[in-house]
C-alpha cells in the first residue's frame, strides 16, 4: 500500500520525490532516492475507446552502495541503474493501475479528463460515471519513463 501513494503521486508529479529505493545492478544494490518528478498524462481515441499515454520523470540521487567493486564513476554503470529502476517503476506503475481497473476505482480522475477534453465521446459513449466504472476497467494505455541520476551521494563513493 505505501508504494501505491508512491506510484499515485509519481503519476500526478507531485513533489518532492522522498521514496528511497534498493535497485539491483550487476549482482549487487544501490539505494537511490528520488528527488524530483514530473508526469503527463496524455490521451487519444484509439479503436474507439480512450488510450492513455502516462509519462513521468524522475531525478534520483544515488545514496549508497554495498558493493566496494561496483565502479558508480562508469557511466555505463549509471546508465544500468537507471534502466533497472526503470523496470522496477514500469512494474510497479503496471501493477497500481491493474488494481485500480479491477476495482473499477478510477483515483487518477482520468474520466474528468476524458469528459472535459473529449467532451463529444464523452456525451455519445460514457454518459455517466457509473458506465465511465466500467469502461475504466477495460481501457489501454501506455508508460514512458525517464529515469536520471543527477548526484552521486558521499555514502556511494
Amino acid at each position: 500500500m505505501p508504494l501505491d501513494i508512491a506510484v499515485y503521486m509519481a503519476l500526478k508529479g507531485n513533489n518532492p520525490g522522498g521514496y528511497s529505493a534498493f535497485v539491483k545492478v550487476r549482482g549487487t544494490e544501490v539505494m537511490t532516492h528520488v528527488t524530483h518528478r514530473e508526469a503527463k498524462t496524455t490521451f487519444e481515441i484509439r479503436d474507439g475507446k480512450p488510450y492513455f499515454k502516462f509519462k513521468t520523470a524522475f531525478e534520483l540521487n544515488l545514496e549508497e552502495k554495498i558493493n566496494n567493486d561496483l565502479n558508480i564513476q562508469d557511466p555505463s554503470v549509471i546508465r544500468d541503474i537507471e534502466e533497472s529502476q526503470t523496470k522496477g517503476a514500469t512494474k510497479l506503475i503496471e501493477s497500481f493501475l491493474e488494481k485500480t481497473q479491477a476495482l473499477g476505482s478510477d483515483v487518477l480522475g482520468l474520466g474528468e479528463y476524458v469528459r472535459a477534453k473529449a467532451p463529444d465521446y464523452w456525451n455519445r459513449n460514457v454518459r455517466t460515471k457509473e458506465r465511465w466504472q466500467r469502461m475504466y476497467k477495460e481501457i489501454e494505455y501506455e508508460i514512458q519513463i525517464d529515469m536520471k541520476i543527477r548526484r552521486i551521494g558521499m555514502k556511494a563513493e
